[in-house]
């Protein structure tokens, strides 16, 4: 597949089982599938989005063949984990950037 910029994502998680991902280059795609509560492997050691971690829908699966299979497996046979959307992910952050400069 290649290199793939963010916007060739965006529009496509709806109605997918899970999401691979391997790069920090679409750091963005781990809060898109968390937002709409879609499974995401991260196929790293790490992540810069913990908190998609810590709501149950992105797994860092590290970068070792028999993890990844592993990782993989669970999804398939135990369908999506249970996830949650992070506090304040509820698309009103002007609303609340508006409320505090009203203070200011």
């Amino acid at each position: 597949m290649g290199h793939r910029r963010f916007t060739d994502f965006s529009s496509r998680p709806r109605g997918k089982h899970f999401w691979v991902k391997n790069a920090g280059r679409l750091g963005g795609l781990q809060e898109e599938t968390t937002a709409l509560g879609i499974p995401c492997l991260t196929l790293r050691e790490n992540t810069e989005r913990p908190i998609t971690v810590e709501m149950g829908t992105n797994t860092v699966a590290g970068n070792k063949k028999k993890d990844i299979l592993n990782c993989y497996r669970q999804i398939v046979e135990n369908g999506k984990p249970g996830s949650a959307i992070p506090p304040k992910w509820d698309g009103k952050a002007a609303e609340r950037i508006v409320d505090v400069l009203m203070v200011v």
